[in-house]
C-alpha cells in the first residue's frame, strides 16, 4: 500500500509549515477509529523524511551534512539571538569545561529543556525520569545495570507496533486489522473490557498463519497487558495530571 498523491500533497504542506514530525504522526494516529484503518494511518518518520525529499522540503535547523557542525552552528545561533534559551548544557566533544568536572575530554553532553520541562525535573527527578528514547534507558541499564520495571511511552509503543506490522505481515488486509487491534487495546482503559478484547486478540492471532510471526505475538501483547495496569496505576497521581500522561 502508497499513500495517494492527494494524502502525500498534505502531508507535504505541514511539512512546508515547519510543523514537527511527531506532531504530524500524533494527528494522524489520533484520527484512528476503530472502524477503519488505511495506509495512512501506518505513517512512519521515514516515510515522511521521503515525503521532505520528494518535494525539496529541508527545514533550516540542518545546517550541515555532519551533525556535529549543525548542532553546533544551531545551539550558538540560539545562545546569539534568545534571551531565554532553552539549552541548558552545551559540552563538545575534544574541549574540557571546568563546570563540569566528572566529565573527561571525549565524553559530549546536550541538554535542552524549557522552564516547564525544568520545574518538572526538580519537583519529580528524585522518583522517576520519563525519557523518550531508548538510549537514556541503555544507558542506565550499562551503568546501573537492569531495571526491574520499564514502562514505555504510548508514542515508543506506537512507532514498534507500526514498525512490527510492516515488517512482520504481508498480507495489506492484515497489517490494517494487527494494527488496528493493538491500537484498541492500547487505547482502552477499562479492566474488564481489556482483558476480554486481550485474550481475543491473542487467540486468534496466534491461530491465524499470516500473523503467528507478528513479533512473537503473544509475548508483545502480554506487554501491552503490563501497560494497562501501570497507566491504570498512574491514573490520578499527580505526575500523571502534572505531566500530560
Amino acid at each position: 500500500m502508497t499513500l495517494s498523491k492527494s494524502e502525500q500533497e498534505k502531508i507535504a504542506a505541514r511539512i512546508s509549515q515547519e510543523i514537527l514530525f511527531d506532531e504530524i504522526l500524533n494527528t494522524i494516529r489520533d484520527n484512528i477509529s476503530r472502524e477503519t484503518l488505511e495506509r495512512i494511518h501506518l505513517l512512519t518518520r521515514k516515510d515522511l523524511f521521503n515525503i521532505e525529499n520528494t518535494y525539496n522540503l529541508h527545514i533550516d535547523s540542518v545546517r550541515h551534512k555532519v551533525d556535529s557542525v549543525s548542532v553546533e552552528s544551531w545551539v550558538t545561533e540560539m545562545k546569539e539571538n534568545s534571551n531565554d534559551s532553552v539549552i541548558r548544557i552545551y559540552k563538545k566533544q575534544g574541549e574540557c569545561d571546568s563546570n563540569l568536572s566528572d566529565l573527561q575530554k571525549d565524553d559530549f553532553l546536550f541538554a535542552i529543556m524549557n522552564d516547564a520541562q525544568l520545574n518538572i525535573l526538580k519537583k519529580y527527578g528524585k522518583d522517576c525520569i520519563c525519557i523518550d528514547t531508548e538510549s537514556y534507558c541503555n544507558a542506565w541499564c550499562d551503568v546501573m545495570g537492569p531495571v526491574p520495571f520499564r514502562l514505555f511511552d504510548s508514542w515508543y509503543t506506537d512507532r514498534a507496533w507500526r514498525k512490527n506490522v510492516k515488517e512482520k505481515i504481508e498480507n495489506p488486509d492484515k497489517q490494517s486489522y494487527a494494527y488496528k487491534v493493538v491500537r484498541t487495546l492500547m487505547e482502552e482503559r477499562d479492566n474488564i473490557a481489556f482483558n476480554r478484547m486481550i485474550y481475543q486478540a491473542i487467540t486468534y492471532m496466534i491461530n491465524d498463519p499470516n500473523l503467528k510471526d507478528f513479533g512473537k505475538i503473544s509475548s508483545k501483547l502480554e506487554n501491552l497487558r503490563n501497560r494497562h495496569k501501570a497507566e491504570s496505576a498512574l491514573k490520578g497521581s499527580q505526575i500523571y495530571e502534572e505531566d500530560g500522561y
